[in-house]
């Protein structure tokens, strides 16, 4: 990690990492007492960056530096997996800019969190 790095992030090599501490910081700082963040990774290394449940949802969160656009595949085999374990699982991408939902995906800008 590069300390006093003050580079705009298109010129920095570490901006993944600086996305996702942001959106760990934005989770820990938002959540109430009924709710618990999580990392998921399996054994063949699927992963997913964020898990936060409340009660019996899960939302799947998936961080991006850029602006991203498609299915994560982690999301679709954690879904076959818990299917049954959640009320229900929502899914969001963190992004660079993209605001939408597509495919029961929410694509989420990270200046909005």
């Amino acid at each position: 990690m590069q300390i006093l790095n003050f580079n705009l992030p298109e010129y920095r090599t570490d901006k993944g990492i600086i996305y996702e501490n942001y959106v760990f910081n934005a989770l820990e700082n938002n959540k109430n007492l009924l709710t618990k963040n999580y990392f998921y990774r399996t054994q063949s290394k699927t992963e997913i960056d964020f898990i936060s449940i409340t009660e019996e949802v899960a939302n799947l969160i998936e961080v991006k530096s850029y602006d991203y656009k498609k299915n994560i595949r982690a999301f679709i085999e954690f879904e076959k997996k818990y299917e049954n374990s959640f009320k229900k699982i929502d899914k969001t991408i963190i992004n660079k800019s993209n605001l939408d939902i597509k495919n029961n995906i929410k694509y989420l800008p990270a200046y909005l969190l």
